[in-house]
């Protein structure tokens, strides 16, 4: 009994360092790293505004610093140990949609409204990193192949299972049925023993997965 409690006390405090060294790190990545990528965008925006430049190149320097910013705030909230939970998952689900409804004109609805009130979950690191990864992998998906001008709805709901579900209108592309990102998604959601399937369903097309 000793030794069985002396390796559940070790393996905590192993545990408890890991999250403490996650949490620090992600401290200080936003803190240095993504405060001079908003420098950077500011700067770059000012000067697509005083068209001290080629145009051209000055939007696509602050298009690259915006999408440079949104990688890194991804990285940051991937390694923080303090947003295992689910409420954390749909929290940053729910901004992305609405990021990318305002960059891209598109009509995005994001639907939370079948989940409990209560969302603090606990969810690990593999759960939140693999399910956000597929969702965000979908939603890029929606927005290449969907038809154009379609809404595209991403719902995900709990109990008994959580449940997401991203469908596009309209017919999807052929590209759509095949490639590197539905492998990507296919693999991530076996990695966490979680049901996947993408295909048409009736006016569109639908990327589901159960995690049971």
């Amino acid at each position: 009994v000793a030794l069985v409690y002396g390796w559940q006390r070790g393996r905590l405090r192993r545990v408890q360092r890991e999250n403490a060294l996650r949490t620090q790190l992600a401290a200080n990545l936003h803190d240095e790293v993504g405060s001079l990528l908003t420098r950077v965008t500011m700067q770059a925006e000012l000067l697509q505004e005083l068209q001290q430049g080629p145009p051209a190149r000055l939007a696509t320097l602050a298009a690259d610093s915006r999408a440079a910013a949104a990688t890194m705030r991804d990285v940051i909230w991937s390694v923080d140990s303090t947003a295992d939970t689910l409420a954390a998952l749909v929290e940053r689900m729910r901004d992305y949609v609405l990021d990318t409804a305002r960059a891209t004109g598109r009509d995005l609805r994001f639907d939370d409204l079948a989940l409990p009130p209560d969302l603090h979950h606990p969810l690990s690191t593999l759960v939140r990193q693999n399910l956000y990864l597929i969702f965000k992998e979908a939603v890029n998906n929606a927005l290449k192949h969907a038809a154009p001008g379609s809404v595209i709805d991403v719902s995900i709901t709990r109990p008994p299972a959580l449940r997401l579900h991203v469908r596009s209108a309209g017919a999807p592309a052929p590209a759509s049925s095949d490639g590197q990102g539905l492998r990507n998604m296919r693999r991530r959601a076996e990695a966490l023993g979680a049901a996947f399937s993408a295909g048409p369903v009736a006016g569109g097309w639908e990327v589901a997965v159960l995690l049971g």
